[in-house]
């Protein structure tokens, strides 16, 4: 693909907002892959998604997946590079549960690695969910491809995302 191979390009960011755009994109990767195209590809998921503990809070006191994190974050990168070239659910459900390690902070840090991002819309253009590590205040995002699928979308999520709510009741 010439955006990476010419340095025009650091990331494409591919963002839908259903699971079925995600799946389709997924597929095509794939089928490049096929083709030889050397690239990595990760899925970011929300964090009800993945997690191997529902219901128990997101710490290390609570959960054996959070516990020492930081520690075993750069072995397990190396590994998972060494293990694939797609990181969606299932290989992160499995690779996280043998290495014991949190998925969905583990994911969000393994796209670091990865040439091609797919992901729902919220994680560019909604100011309190968006991935600050791409698209923080502080970043420079003029590396980025983004391609939007079914735009049309874009305008109905942008009003909920924008738009503030009172309820009588609070």
């Amino acid at each position: 693909m010439r955006l990476f191979h010419e340095g025009l390009a650091d990331k494409v960011f591919y963002l839908t907002a259903k699971t079925t755009g995600s799946d389709v994109a997924l597929a095509t990767f794939r089928r490049f892959l096929e083709q030889g195209f050397d690239a990595r590809c990760s899925i970011i998921y929300s964090k009800e998604r993945l997690c191997l503990r529902p219901g128990h809070s997101c710490n290390p006191d609570d959960c054996p997946f959070a516990k020492e994190y930081y520690t075993k974050l750069n072995l397990a990168k190396q590994k998972a590079a060494g293990e694939g070239r797609v990181y969606d659910s299932v290989f992160l459900s499995k690779f996280c549960r043998e290495n014991s390690i949190c998925p969905f902070e583990f994911q969000l840090d393994l796209s670091e690695e990865s040439d091609l991002i797919i992901a729902d819309y919220n994680y560019l253009f909604d100011p309190f969910v968006r991935l600050e590590r791409y698209f923080g205040d502080d970043r420079d995002p003029s590396r980025y491809v983004a391609l939007i699928d079914e735009g049309h979308n874009l305008v109905e999520r942008g009003r909920m995302m924008y738009s503030a709510r009172i309820d009588s009741r609070e």
